[in-house]
């Protein structure tokens, strides 16, 4: 809990630095405090907000929130300079709002789940047996592992292009079955 109160801590201090630069360079000078608002139980004989350990950021119980802020002095700065920044962070807060919504990952239907994690495998699997009749044409096996190996190297060159990505997947499993097997033969013969 104090781990997390402390990292909670360490970011807003960063943000405020953060917000305090942004606010200088658009021409507003007024003072920026970090504040953690805490939300959930309070602790026993907490008093609602206390400063940090570092003395630079205010740690505050949600609950307290609105007494702590009238207990801040008056800063003498105008209602319209206010104003004025809070219509610059709203400004703000559209706009990356906006940019998270364009790359924010799309969650996948049912079926696309389906078409991608079981259709496209099991047609790579099918390719790959289907290859099978052509690279085994020859029954010897100095010829088949190096075809079987040479297939298995395409399937994961081929899951760089992302439209056959999981299409490669039961191609590649496929390959990698038969490596093992005529490897595994190979060997039992050998000894």
């Amino acid at each position: 809990m104090e781990d997390s109160r402390s990292r909670a801590e360490t970011q807003c201090r960063r943000n405020a630095r953060d917000l305090a630069g942004w606010l200088a360079a658009a021409g507003i000078n007024i003072p920026v405090a970090s504040v953690v608002v805490l939300h959930g139980k309070r602790e026993e004989g907490d008093a609602g907000w206390r400063k940090s350990p570092s003395a630079k950021t205010v740690v505050v119980h949600g609950a307290y929130l609105a007494q702590w802020l009238r207990t801040l002095p008056d800063t003498g700065v105008a209602r319209i300079t206010i104003d004025q920044t809070f219509a610059l962070l709203a400004e703000q807060v559209a706009k990356r709002d906006a940019e998270d919504a364009e790359t924010a990952a799309e969650i996948p239907t049912l079926w696309q789940f389906f078409l991608g994690w079981m259709i496209m495998p099991l047609l790579g699997a099918t390719a790959a047996i289907y290859s099978f009749t052509f690279i085994v044409a020859d029954h010897d096996w100095r010829i088949e592992i190096p075809r079987f190996v040479v297939a298995l190297v395409l399937g994961l060159l081929a899951t760089q292009w992302r439209p056959i990505r999981r299409a490669t997947l039961g191609w590649t499993a496929a390959f990698t079955g038969m490596v093992l097997i005529g490897v595994g033969l190979l060997t039992a013969s050998i000894f």
